[in-house]
């Protein structure tokens, strides 16, 4: 790919529109300009998950392997100020370990994707409280192994679990992506051992499902395929049902070979906008599966207007709805010297993050009743 470095303003510009006090903010008003949120310390690193709650933002890392460091989830706030690290607890460092998506059901929750430990579920707001939400996901056999019936992944090769991207429907069950064993599981609400939803030998390719987005307004799952054995990747979807089958499963859109899709995200237009994470992009599909953009960098530093910060292999994307911009972590898991293009990007899209519909009154005191009761037997012994 040819860097737009084009597309970045002369530091005499930038230094004119200091001096005369214009924000970099306010002149990034073209659709796709990007300037830098923050950067990500090392340790972590690896920056992967991304979600947001209320006026903070929170950063999921390291998802790499390899690493002895304990992973963490660092809040900022919409300045990009950081304001509170939260280490993950109880992981074995000597053991292979990663942290990956992450997002919000119940306000306040958090959700992380620990591929050592399962789901590992906090309130942001009380330090030091954490808990196993869902179990590790367990290491399938291949189904040509085992008799008919028994729990397998249908991969020509036997391949470990990899936990990926997690995201909840509005009736609470969570959705969470195995990106080696060509599954889709699901994890009912309040917890408990993920379940087998989706299975398909067409997700039995080299890096399988990876991002997940839900349209709550048609009750559909979308998931990103990264690569194929010829490098290309593509968006799927299926309807929200119980036990969907392959007859469900509609392609949404094909890309060309070596963009890999990673993590995905619904504005409220409808628009879904992809992370591509070989092509160092932000791809936007319309609602009709169509490619209406394309969005490269490099961002603008505001603290270093002349260094602009490379995109570098974008992972996963969230909304400041404040700015009408995406907040995309910048993995940079590809480049040979990765750390000091860690970081998160904001670009604008002139879109708000889709609106999720209020659940009805009975299931969202269900699943209020759930969250306290399990938080409350887990930190103070009751019940």
């Amino acid at each position: 790919m040819k860097p737009l470095y084009t597309l970045i303003p002369s530091a005499a510009i930038i230094t004119t529109a200091i001096l005369c006090g214009i924000s970099l903010k306010s002149e990034a008003a073209t659709l796709g300009d990007s300037t830098v949120f923050t950067k990500i310390p090392t340790p972590p690193g690896f920056p992967e998950g991304i979600a947001v709650s209320g006026d903070r933002v929170y950063v999921c890392g390291p998802a790499t392997f390899g690493n002895f460091q304990q992973s963490s989830v660092l809040a900022y706030s919409l300045s990009g100020t950081l304001v509170q690290q939260y280490p993950i607890q109880n992981q074995n460092l000597a053991q292979p370990h990663a942290l990956a998506g992450c997002t919000f059901n119940e306000k306040d929750i958090l959700y992380a994707v620990d591929t050592q430990q399962g789901i590992i579920r906090f309130n942001v707001n009380q330090l030091g409280m954490q808990e196993v939400y869902a179990a590790a996901l367990p290491d399938l056999p291949t189904c040509s192994s085992v008799p008919a019936g028994t729990p397998c992944s249908p991969t020509a090769i036997d391949r470990p679990p990899l936990p990926n991207d997690i995201r909840f429907d509005n009736n609470g069950y969570a959705y969470l992506s195995d990106s080696f064993q060509a599954t889709i599981w699901r994890i009912p609400p309040g917890g408990g051992q993920p379940q087998i939803w989706f299975q398909n030998p067409l997700l039995d390719i080299d890096f399988g499902v990876n991002g997940i987005g839900i349209d709550a307004k048609t009750n559909e799952l979308y998931f990103a395929l990264t690569l194929d054995s010829f490098g290309q990747g593509s968006i799927y979807k299926l309807p929200l049902l119980d036990q969907p089958t392959g007859d469900n499963l509609t392609l949404f859109h094909q890309y060309s070979p070596g963009l890999a899709p990673d993590g995905i995200a619904f504005g409220e237009s409808g628009k879904l906008y992809v992370a591509l994470a070989g092509s160092n992009q932000i791809s936007v599909l319309q609602p009709d599966g169509t490619e209406s953009a394309r969005y490269s960098g490099p961002a603008i530093d505001p603290n270093n207007p002349n260094q602009p910060l490379i995109w570098a292999n974008p992972a996963n994307i969230a909304f400041n709805d404040k700015t009408r911009s995406l907040l995309v972590t910048n993995h940079a898991t590809l480049f040979p010297n990765p750390e000091p293009l860690f970081g998160v990007i904001e670009v604008f899209v002139d879109d708000e993050a889709a609106k999720v519909p209020e659940p009805s009154l009975v299931s969202g005191l269900l699943l209020t009743s759930l969250v306290a009761f399990s938080f409350r037997k887990k930190f103070t012994g009751n019940g």
